[in-house]
């Protein structure tokens, strides 16, 4: 991984020699700001504090589980109806009424495969079970935010103020609404959040290039690997990451530098650990789409689900209520719903067949029994496609919109959501965005912009996927221990002394 932190300072304060791993050291002059030096942390010092943080975290994600642990019966996303039939019959699959196994691609396999462990047999999911599940990953995800938020921190900063920014980044964490929320549905949001966490830690700890290159190119690949497995958005993350990666190694060997032979050997420390990351993701990619085209007789690299979500924010519905009430306005889905209820042996390519009138007595044609989950799929795209191509001025405001659902601050009113509740929220998310803001500008003087460069290639990543799928606040989940981070760097000290860089 790149080397994103300035030279390091002994007690005399005169810059250390860069590792033989790091990024090549700019042959200009100029001053940093250091923080005084203290002893390292004694143990009881660090631990303690730690300590009393997971206990924190502990309470108020137990609190929320229990109180709101009935919520983990609803299966919105079929992800416990897939670990049923994983685990009663072997099959990556839905069980039909009849009693038929149906081979699926609708949910991506990592999250009903864990689910699949903790299914009582013949009584479905063990919901305790599922609750300690989110309860553990949900404390690890605090756990690598700190080590993260310590680990993007320069060097000039010393080892009590690493420690107060990693705790800050981690009860930011454990505060954080929507991951409070989401760890009451079993729903990805919360294996996302973790894995996300745990993706960042391992590249900002990896970036000086201690580690061996194989040990670090397998772990980064393998953990890319099963965020792609958990949400296949987590692909366009990997290649923006790997391909900066490769990029750069690619490009040092025409920067002109007085430590030729360090560059060789980080070069090739860097291609090597990247290239071993990418194969192992594209594996995984490879293994999942060959399962799909064996199982359900389509290569499908993501899910079957993708032309359900391109639709839900690409339709006739949904565009005459933009038009009609602007974009900040909540939109409810449910006559949308119902249409879609009517789609078998129709055409959703004709607005029409959207925006008519049915009555409530009305019932849905049955689908063909000869219909493939593929198919259904592809009729959910097409119509989408439609919808675009018919209007796409409107489709610039849904694109505008959708961002505007993924990031913003101010939650919309809901019926199960009080004022009082959207005003926390809100004030909570304007508080971190801010915060985020300021760390990200205190950071800039002494840490390599290449630290960032993972933190906002996740935004990127979740803003253009969501550009063009349907997006809410949840769907920024992955993303927000990541911005927790940023925030917590607001803690950053003035400093004091400062030192001469080459």
């Amino acid at each position: 991984m790149a080397d994103v932190s300035r030279p390091k300072t002994n007690h005399g304060g005169e810059p250390k020699p860069a590792r033989a791993s790091c990024v090549e050291p700019s042959s200009s002059s100029h001053q940093i700001e250091v923080e005084p030096l203290d002893p390292k942390l004694k143990a009881r010092d660090r631990v303690l504090p730690l300590a009393l943080l997971f206990c924190f975290a502990f309470l108020i994600r137990a609190g929320i589980l229990v109180k709101n642990g009935g919520a983990l019966q609803a299966d919105p996303d079929a992800y416990q109806a897939i670990a049923i039939t994983l685990s009663d019959q072997g099959v990556f699959g839905l069980t039909a009424p009849d009693g038929r196994v149906i081979p699926t691609s609708f949910r991506p396999p990592l999250y009903p495969a864990i689910l699949s462990l903790l299914v009582d047999e013949g009584s479905g999911p063990h919901l305790f079970l599922i609750g300690c599940f989110h309860l553990l990953i949900g404390l690890l995800t605090v756990l690598f935010t700190y080590l993260a938020a310590q680990s993007i921190t320069s060097p000039t900063l010393n080892h009590l103020t690493k420690h107060r920014i990693g705790l800050l980044a981690g009860c930011i964490t454990t505060l954080d609404p929507i991951l409070v929320q989401q760890s009451t549905f079993a729903m990805t949001e919360t294996l996302a959040a973790f894995l996300a966490s745990m993706i960042f830690w391992h590249w900002m700890k990896n970036r000086t290039g201690d580690s061996t290159p194989w040990r670090v190119g397998l772990t980064g690949g393998i953990l890319l690997s099963l965020a792609y497995l958990c949400r296949p958005t987590f692909l366009v993350w990997a290649f923006l990451l790997l391909s900066h990666d490769l990029l750069e190694a690619v490009l040092a060997s025409t920067r002109r530098s007085s430590h030729a032979n360090r560059s060789v050997e980080w070069k090739k420390r860097q291609i090597t650990q990247t290239l071993l990351s990418a194969t192992l993701v594209l594996l995984a990619v490879g293994l999942w789409t060959a399962r799909n085209q064996r199982a359900t007789g389509h290569p499908v690299w993501a899910t079957t689900h993708g032309g359900y979500t391109l639709l839900l924010g690409n339709n006739p519905i949904f565009y005459e209520h933009l038009e009609n009430h602007g974009m900040l306005t909540r939109w409810n889905a449910a006559e949308f719903t119902r249409a879609y209820t009517f789609r078998f042996g129709e055409d959703g390519t004709d607005p029409e067949f959207w925006l008519a009138t049915r009555d409530q007595k009305m019932e849905p044609n049955l689908p063909d029994p000869n219909l493939t989950e593929h198919q259904d799929d592809q009729w959910s795209y097409a119509a989408a496609k439609a919808a675009i191509a018919n209007t796409p001025s409107t489709f610039v405001k849904a694109c505008l919109n959708r961002i505007y659902r993924l990031w913003t601050p101010i939650p919309f009113s809901t019926p199960d959501r009080s004022d009082v509740q959207r005003i926390v929220i809100s004030i909570y998310y304007l508080g971190i965005y801010l915060a985020a803001i300021f760390g990200l500008f205190k950071m800039l003087k002494t840490v390599n912009w290449r630290a960032y460069w993972p933190a906002i290639s996740l935004v990127i990543s979740l803003s253009v996927v969501h550009t063009f799928y349907w997006s809410n606040m949840r769907m920024r989940a992955p993303a927000l221990p990541l911005i927790a981070i940023f925030a917590a760097q607001v803690y950053r000290p003035k400093f004091t002394k400062k030192i001469q860089q080459q």
